[in-house]
């Protein structure tokens, strides 16, 4: 069975630094309340575990930005998207490949997410 586990995305409202609290919906039907201070934070997003870890066993969420390489081509990036039309986790616009877990765990490296490293998802390299 597959773990439906979701990494919150939280800013502090006095010093704006980002932090995370990695949760299962078990944990989430419990209340937001009790896993963060909520007169402190405020959400920034909810992201969804893909279920897949890269070359490093780094987990990987919705919204990561990633490193990857294909067959006889450069070092890409690209962003961790959902792809409502085939109900998959994508790479950027889905049109490179669905995430797989062989292909993630050799090709594939986490290197931050859009929200605590925008600068990322710039195209270059």
């Amino acid at each position: 069975m597959r773990e439906i586990k979701f990494d919150l995305v939280m800013k502090n409202k006095h010093t704006g630094d980002i932090h995370h609290k990695k949760y299962f919906l078990a944990e989430l039907m419990m209340g937001i309340g009790k896993l963060f201070d909520i007169e402190n934070y405020e959400t920034v997003a909810n992201r969804q575990f893909t279920g897949l870890a890269d070359k490093n066993g780094v987990e990987i969420y919705e919204s990561d930005v990633v490193t990857y390489d294909l067959d006889r081509s450069p070092q890409m990036k690209g962003v961790i998207k959902w792809d409502d039309i085939k109900a998959r986790f994508c790479i950027e616009e889905c049109i490179l490949w669905g995430l797989n877990s062989r292909d993630v765990s050799t090709r594939a490296e986490v290197i931050g997410s859009i929200y605590e490293h925008p600068e990322l998802i710039n195209n270059e390299q």
